[in-house]
């Protein structure tokens, strides 16, 4: 889905003689299906590549929407993430939930995404809040999630917490993984 709309987004950029924008797009994209493609298949991943990734898929998202979209974004820096390693596409899962269910375009209701790590517990909490969409819905089969939770509990066992809460309006997923 996300692929689809974005090769739409870079037909109307070419159709609208918009080469800068869509060369950096292209570049975007090949990041996202590089890093999905080759880094994902270890079975850890060093943090800073996944939150590259990330804000790679954010950037090319805000390109789509004309930075249009309300997101409010928190990483850690290189140096303080070190040599960590994490089970890759776990954490963009929940960003994608957020971008396809959520509301994008409220100022005053960002999507809020944030990672923070304790380097003394050595623990990483992500979050993702996201208000949500009054637009049409589109149908989520689960299996993304189902996915998730399956790789979290195979690398991580009871070092793991994943949780969602629903508050009617508001949608927030939280992953904390202790000992990492």
């Amino acid at each position: 889905h996300f692929l689809l709309n974005t090769l739409n987004f870079f037909y109307a950029s070419a159709a609208l003689g918009k080469s800068r924008e869509l060369a950096a797009g292209i570049l975007k994209l090949s990041d996202i299906m590089r890093f999905a493609l080759t880094e994902s298949s270890d079975k850890l991943v060093l943090l800073r590549d996944e939150i590259c990734f990330i804000e790679a898929y954010i950037e090319l998202n805000q390109m789509r929407f004309d930075n249009k979209l309300s997101i409010e974004y928190t990483a850690p820096a290189d140096d303080e993430v070190g040599n960590i390693k994490v089970v890759p596409l776990v954490l963009i899962t929940l960003v994608e939930n957020a971008f396809k269910h959520g509301e994008l375009h409220e100022p005053g209701h960002p999507v809020k995404i944030s990672l923070e790590f304790n380097h003394p517990e050595k623990s990483l909490k992500f979050s993702v809040k996201n208000k949500k969409s009054l637009g049409p819905k589109e149908r989520g089969y689960g299996i993304g999630l189902e996915n998730t939770i399956s790789r979290l509990q195979n690398e991580y066992g009871n070092n793991y917490r994943l949780s969602f809460t629903d508050s009617g309006d508001h949608y927030d997923a939280e992953l904390i993984i202790q000992d990492i």
